[in-house]
This record gives C-alpha cells, structure tokens and sequence, in this order.
C-alpha cells in the first residue's frame, strides 16, 4: 500500500505547515529583536567597563607617582644644599643614593632625606632644585640639580680658559636636560 493512501492529502498538511512558516518568522523577528537589544547592551557594558578599568588605573599611576600630593597647595621652587650623600647597595649590582639636603623658607630650614635613583652620583656641596608647598613644607619633590663645573679646562682660541659657572640640570620624565645659566637656550 502506498504512503499516499494512508494519509490523504486534503490541504491540511499545506495549512500546518504555513503556520509553521508563520510561527517560525514571527518568533525569528521577535529573536532578532532582543538580538540587537543583547549586543547593544553588551556593547555599553563592555565599553563601561574599559572607561572604567582607565580611570582605575591612570589613577594608581598618579597616586603612585605623587603628582596629587601638591594637588590644591600652593608651591614655590627653592634651591636646597646637599648636606651628605651616600650610597646604598640594592643588590645584583645596583645602587641607590640617599641624599640629605636642607632648604630655607620663611627662616625656618627644614631638612630632608631622600632615596633616588634618578639623580646621578652627587656630592656635598651640590645644590637640588626642589618644589614644595607652601602650607606644608615637608612635601618636596626634586625638579633638577646645580652642578659646579668643577674647574675643567676648555680650548679657547687664546689657550686653555677655566670655566667655574653653575649649571642647572632639569629632570623631566623622559630624559636630562643641561641648561648653562650663561646660555639658557643651548641643551648639550
């Protein structure tokens, strides 16, 4: 007996399956719907979280580097003095200095010690410039250093001149900038 006589074909299969055609693109509209609902939320989610995760870290970068202790202070750059100097081994080859070095302000001197290990090799009698707040001045930050040109003789067009000026070295972050006070344009 054929398949065709058992199940009479009386339109009803062809109406069945519209519904299911019918049924299908409705739940398929109403799918792609909350699709794009769920990607968009998803999308403010994560850019949500980026911002975040930057803001998070850019500010443990500026607390750690101590940008925000002059935050709100008012500040003045002074010249202090290198008291004495010395040199501490880290390990595995590596030193760091301790400087202790005082300034005036307003005819108190308050002294100060520090470890670096961006400032080269310096000895007493050398000068820092440093910044620090007014409101409290045990809040310093080292900008730069005075070196004395320790009498070097340079080639002059007479023979050999003895140059004893000061210079100041100004600390950015990237690199050491020379600036003579008798050319303060010319970087060596």
């Amino acid at each position: 007996m054929p398949y065709k006589d058992l199940f009479p074909n009386d339109g009803s299969e062809r109406l069945e399956l519209e519904i299911e055609k019918k049924r299908f693109a409705e739940w398929k509209s109403k799918y792609d719907i909350e699709l794009k609902k769920d990607k968009k939320t998803q999308f403010k989610k994560s850019l949500l979280f980026g911002l975040i995760t930057v803001l998070v870290f850019s500010l443990v970068l500026i607390l750690i580097s101590g940008k925000l202790r002059f935050l709100g202070h008012d500040t003045e750059i002074a010249k202090a003095k290198i008291n004495r100097t010395a040199k501490i081994h880290l390990g595995y080859g590596t030193y760091t200095q301790r400087i202790d070095y005082q300034f005036e302000y307003n005819g108190i001197i308050y002294s100060k010690t520090e470890k670096t290990i961006k400032l080269p090799r310096l000895k007493e009698g050398d000068h820092l410039k440093i910044k620090f707040s007014t409101r409290k001045p045990d809040r310093v930050e080292i900008i730069g250093y005075y070196k004395k040109e320790r009498n070097k003789p340079k080639w002059g067009a007479y023979g050999f001149e003895v140059s004893s000026a000061d210079s100041i070295i100004q600390l950015t972050p990237d690199s050491v900038i020379r600036i003579n006070k008798t050319k303060p344009n010319s970087v060596p």
